[in-house]
């Protein structure tokens, strides 16, 4: 019998969410076999079996464990799972993700242990997910009360929202709990752009400067690749980006304990929206980068995320993001920074719009550029440089 535990995807994950298990309880499972899918802070990976068995679950989709925690089994020839409670404490781990490193063990105490206090009045021998556990806090359900319809009566998220929603339930003043409506789970990549942004609103201390480009040189850029591939105008701007950000190093760098530390590298990233949220693939060395280059990574990033191919380097290292609602007929919006980063840039849709020339009135096109920075590290006339900088620079592309 060897345990299957939740793997370490990233170096910073410290829980993962079972989206769906590829297999269920009963079936014969071989060695390199996917047999579910684990949703990360940032993307969702197969995990893959490290050898044969036959698969018996012990946790449920849709529910999230703390890393190392046993979601499951493979169980050899005539072997039954451990009762709801117990571990077999003979293996490291019989699956982890593709190509990622050993999963590292849960911190002391950090398993579901029946009758503790942590259980929120969990009767005793009663085995409660962490996530399930979480959710009655949030919710105020008394689980002494709640019936577990999960492997050896363990009770799950399902089981603690339906009790919510029951007389006598325990739930907290003024019904919310059970207010209509469908429930999502706040897990996963949701769970991890909610912190990162009250991280960054919290902690930074954010000015959002806005100005005006004229892009006429960026559209007449754009229709100059005829017989060759587009470049998109989110490639052409990171190039921009990455070019501004060498010229004014103290836009890339980040804040470590005393010291304001200018990063060598530069590493812009792309907000992508997808279905699992929005993610930052990060395009590294931007600086070194031909614009087909930079057309070429961002495009195979986008793709990754789209098809849920993403590893989660794919996401490490950014220094500066840049982020694009145009597509949605956005003229200009207040960009949040990433945690760790100095500013992110906001661009806006491309329009037609009126603009003085000369003592003259034209019709160009024109974008707004929204600087999001960090007035801890940086103040506002160097940010203001900056994005005068970018502005030139787009006017008068080359």
């Amino acid at each position: 019998m060897t345990e299957i535990i939740m793997p370490k995807m990233g170096l910073n994950m410290s829980e993962g969410t079972i989206v769906e298990w590829l297999a269920k309880t009963g079936d014969e499972i071989t060695r390199g076999q996917e047999i579910a899918s684990i949703e990360s802070e940032k993307v969702v990976n197969n995990l893959e079996a490290d050898s044969g068995g036959v698969l018996h679950i012990a946790v449920q989709a849709g529910e999230t464990v703390p890393v190392g925690e046993v979601i499951g089994y493979l169980l050899g020839s005539g072997e039954k799972a451990p009762e709801a409670g117990k571990s077999t404490a003979v293996a490291t781990g019989a699956a982890r993700a593709a190509g990622k490193p050993q999963p590292e063990a849960a911190p002391a105490g950090s398993r579901d242990k029946p009758g503790s206090a942590g259980d929120g009045g969990a009767a005793a021998g009663v085995r409660v997910s962490p996530a399930a556990r979480r959710k009655a806090q949030q919710l105020g359900v008394d689980l002494s009360r709640v019936s577990g319809t999960g492997p050896g009566g363990r009770l799950t998220i399902e089981d603690v929202e339906k009790a919510a929603g029951a007389p006598g339930s325990g739930a907290g003043a003024g019904g919310n709990a059970a207010a209509a409506g469908k429930r999502v789970p706040f897990t996963g990549v949701r769970k991890a752009i909610a912190d990162a942004m009250s991280t960054s609103q919290r902690d930074a201390a954010e000015v959002t400067l806005t100005t005006e480009v004229d892009c006429s040189q960026l559209v007449e850029a754009r229709k100059s690749t005829a017989g060759k591939p587009i470049i998109s105008y989110n490639a052409m701007l990171i190039r921009v980006v990455a070019t501004g950000l060498k010229a004014f190093p103290y836009m890339n760098a980040r804040l470590e304990e005393e010291a304001i530390v200018r990063l060598e590298g530069i590493n812009v990233g792309l907000a992508v929206e997808a279905e699992q949220g929005l993610v930052v693939p990060v395009v590294r060395d931007a600086d070194s980068l031909t614009v087909e280059q930079i057309e070429a990574k961002t495009q195979e990033l986008i793709n990754k995320v789209q098809n849920r191919t993403a590893t989660p380097d794919d996401f490490q290292g950014g220094t500066f993001t840049v982020t694009n609602l145009g597509a949605y007929g956005i003229d200009a919006f207040t960009p949040i920074i990433n945690p760790g980063q100095t500013a992110i840039l906001g661009v806006g849709r491309i329009a037609e719009r009126p603009v003085v020339r000369k003592g003259g009135v034209e019709v160009r096109p024109t974008c707004m550029l929204s600087l999001t920075f960090d007035h801890r590290l940086v103040d506002g006339a160097p940010a203001a440089e900056f994005l005068a900088a970018l502005k030139n620079s787009i006017e008068n592309l080359a």
